[in-house]
């Protein structure tokens, strides 16, 4: 466990090589009697001899002086409600403290304001989506809804899954505005002098955004939607959004099984292919624990080379880590050219900040093999040949899903809802389009 005398003493030893060298450290997600052994630092409480400051590092009944630096910073990272509700307040009052959150990323400029526009046009989507009936956009913040209905509706929703969604967009959206005033420069014409962001690039850029959050949407509620809608607030929403909701999510997407969101989203459209990457997926799902994953989908997937690897039963950040990293470095087996690496988590049985957690881990082992040169904390060989995807299974109650995780889109992630794990041939039944 990551609060056991060896990770604490393995955590100590980094720090002390940053004191001495004045990195900046940051905290994350750190646990309480990690912040105990650095009781004195964090109180800068140093003491100074010849000219050299030194503080005290504590575990038990031994403690060390340990040199540092003037430049030397330390930044803990914590969620706002656990920082308020479990966090000792002595340890609060010993840092300035900076709330951060999406809200405080928007400005007055006009980029802002086009994601306030954006975010507000998806809550009348949700909300017409919800209801069954088609909800003006001017009369989203006034319509009743049931909030139990909306999570129900859209798997993970909280009340900035919106705003993650738009920011997420935003550089898509950006991109295709330079674009177009790139090419209406060359050609000389009127629309030249028009805003970069033209009503036509934002509604390029909500029908990409409702494709997206219609990912995140469960069966169930797709289903209430087509028996609900009438023929004129399906036709409202075409007009209004260009989105047709039946065709993306039965014929455009894939929510049947996990294979087959597999098949069509990572083995084939990888938005890094291209680059040999692979992709990042969080997946979410209503169905029971599924314990051989791997060889299901190594029998149905004939390129795609599958491991399991439970959150649940790993003892430390390091044991993650290193699952991690020997994968992203490692090979295909036999003649397979894409190599999978499902993260089995369920909240019921681990934490949702062990999950989040995990998530991290994932993002910075990517990263880190991006940027080789900077890595200060692991060595790798390098990313091993094919592309190598990473899904973040991740099992949840029906009925307490929106209450345990929430959606935060991110551009590096793909989210999605997948109905079963195993496919119609192994459980002979009708996959859910067939049902409908």
């Amino acid at each position: 466990r990551d609060e056991s005398d060896l990770q604490i003493i393995l955590s100590l030893q980094r720090v002390k090589k940053c004191m001495a060298e004045g990195k900046t450290v940051l905290l994350v997600n750190s646990r309480e009697g990690f912040f105990e052994a650095l009781y004195d630092l964090l109180n800068q409480n140093y003491t100074e001899h010849s000219g050299q400051l030194y503080a005290r590092l504590a575990f038990g009944n031994s403690y060390a002086l340990c040199p540092l630096v003037k430049e030397f910073r330390v930044v803990v990272i914590v969620d706002q409600t656990e920082a308020y509700t479990k966090l000792a307040p002595p340890l609060l009052n010993r840092f300035e403290k900076q709330v951060l959150s999406r809200q405080h990323l928007l400005t007055d400029n006009r980029h802002s304001q086009h994601i306030r526009d954006i975010v507000l046009s998806l809550k009348a989507f949700v909300v017409s989506f919800t209801l069954g009936k088609f909800v003006e956009r001017d009369n989203a913040d006034t319509t009743r809804v049931d909030p139990q209905a909306v999570r129900a509706a859209f798997c993970g929703f909280h009340r900035d899954m919106l705003l993650s969604l738009a920011q997420s967009m935003s550089a898509v959206e950006s991109s295709t505005s330079t674009s177009t005033a790139t090419a209406t420069n060359e050609t000389d014409t009127p629309a030249a002098n028009q805003s970069p962001r033209s009503p036509a690039v934002a509604a390029i850029d909500l029908k990409s955004a409702i494709s997206r959050l219609l990912w995140c949407a469960t069966p169930e509620a797709a289903a209430k939607w087509l028996q609900d809608s009438t023929n004129s607030s399906s036709q409202q929403i075409l007009a209004d959004y260009g989105v047709d909701i039946a065709d993306i999510y039965f014929k455009q997407q894939n929510h049947t099984t996990l294979p087959s969101y597999i098949r069509s989203q990572i083995a084939v459209d990888s938005p890094d292919h291209d680059t040999q990457k692979g992709a990042l997926s969080f997946v979410m799902t209503f169905a029971p624990f599924y314990q051989g994953t791997a060889e299901l989908l190594n029998n149905v997937l004939d390129n795609v080379s599958t491991k399991d690897v439970f959150l649940h039963q790993l003892s430390s950040e390091k044991d993650l880590r290193d699952e991690v990293i020997n994968f992203l470095g490692g090979e295909a087996t036999g003649d397979k050219t894409h190599s999978l690496l499902i993260l089995h988590c369920d909240p019921m049985v681990t934490s949702t900040r062990r999950v989040e957690h995990a998530k991290y881990i994932i993002e910075q082992e990517r990263a880190r093999l991006d940027h080789t040169e900077d890595s200060t904390t692991s060595t790798s060989t390098g990313t091993g040949a094919g592309p190598h995807h990473i899904v973040m299974l991740t099992y949840l109650p029906r009925g307490r899903a929106g209450q345990l995780m929430g959606v935060d889109f991110d551009k590096r992630w793909q989210h999605a809802f997948v109905d079963a794990i195993d496919s119609p041939e192994q459980n002979r039944l009708p996959d859910l389009p067939q049902l409908l």
